[in-house]
């Protein structure tokens, strides 16, 4: 697969939205807590609001 093309190190408070679509990985947390929360979001265009559900 080779190397990663971006390598993110999101500090405390940060939100990150992924497309799991995309091959990706997510390093274990070794000594601090970590929250995740899983998701769906829609987008069906720029005249309708985003849809929220999982």
């Amino acid at each position: 697969m080779g190397p990663p093309k971006a390598v993110i190190k999101p500090a405390p408070g940060d939100l990150l939205l992924l497309n799991p679509r995309q091959i990706h990985a997510v390093r274990p947390s070794s000594d601090e807590p970590r929250i995740t929360l899983g998701h769906f979001i829609g987008y069906h265009g720029t005249d309708r609001p985003l849809t929220l559900w999982s």
